[in-house]
Parts: C-alpha cells; structure tokens; sequence
C-alpha cells in the first residue's frame, strides 16, 4: 500500500514546490499615480436664477504631469443652464460641445494642468438643488510623457468635495 501512495505523494509534493502563485491577490501597481477628478462649486447651494461656475478639479500625485483629457459633464437640464465656458488663463487648450444635459470637454496642455483645473463652465440655476444633478466622466487622461492613465483616475462622485472661491 505504500508502494502504492508514494508515488501520488511525490506528485503532489512536486505541485506544491512548482507552484509560485502568491498566496494573497496582487495589489494595483505602485508606481502607478493615483488622482481624483471632481466637481468644485462657486456656490454649494445655490438659489433658482443665481449663476453657478463648475470646475473641473485634478488632485493627487503627479496631477501636474497631465497633459491632456476629454469627458462629459452630466447635468439635469430641467434644473440647470448651460451659460458657457468660464476663463482659465493657463495656455492650455480647450474645446466643449454643449448640448442638452451634456456638456462633452476636450483639454490639451503641453506643459501639463500647473493648477489641476482641467476645464470651468457657468451654469444658470433653474431650480433648487439643481447642482445635485451633476456628474463628471472622463474619457481618457494622458500624461506629459504620453501614458495612458485613466486606470489610475478616481472620479469622485457629487459636487460636494470641493469648493471653489
């Protein structure tokens, strides 16, 4: 009977030996950088017939280094106005497509988004806790060096993690 066991043991003493699977789940990488993009308000409860400005915020290490993304901006269009994009003197370039309920944003700076403002919009509230309605995607997010980093992108949800003066 031994004779007979031995050689199912050797084999799987040798599986058990060959095996180099680590026993724990591997983790995200570590070099990788981790950001935020969320949604800071001029105003975090504005009234109906008040403006409010949208911003675009890119936080985290390395946050500098992005040079470019697109997304779409959500918004319920029976609660808010689009008015338009707001100013950012920061030599990067941007482009938006407005229609209703979605605002879609490209941004491109060659140097990198310095502040980690990615974009700014003006919205005309139209009713009460029309900013609520808000919600920020991206699309895609790149970095000066031409890599890919929307896996390492957490986009916050809400317009209450920020405000903006």
């Amino acid at each position: 009977m031994t004779k007979r066991i031995l050689p199912f043991a050797l084999v799987a003493l040798s599986c058990g030996v060959a095996c180099t699977e680590p026993a724990t789940r591997r983790t995200r990488d570590a070099a990788a950088p981790a950001l935020e993009a969320r949604l800071a308000l001029s105003d975090s409860a504005p009234r109906p017939g008040t403006p409010v400005r949208v911003v675009v915020q890119l936080t985290g290490e390395h946050s500098s280094d992005i040079a470019s993304f697109t997304g779409r901006l959500r918004y319920d269009f029976a609660s808010l106005r689009f008015v338009g994009e707001a100013p950012i003197d920061d030599g990067a370039t941007r482009i938006w497509n407005p229609t209703p309920g979605v605002v879609r944003v490209g941004a491109i700076a060659a140097s990198g988004f310095r502040t980690g403002t990615l974009a700014a919009f003006d919205f005309l509230v139209l009713r009460a806790n029309g900013t609520r309605s808000l919600a920020l995607d991206v699309d895609e997010m790149h970095s000066i060096a031409r890599r890919d980093v929307t896996a390492s992108l957490r986009v916050l949800d809400g317009t209450h993690d920020g405000r903006i003066h």
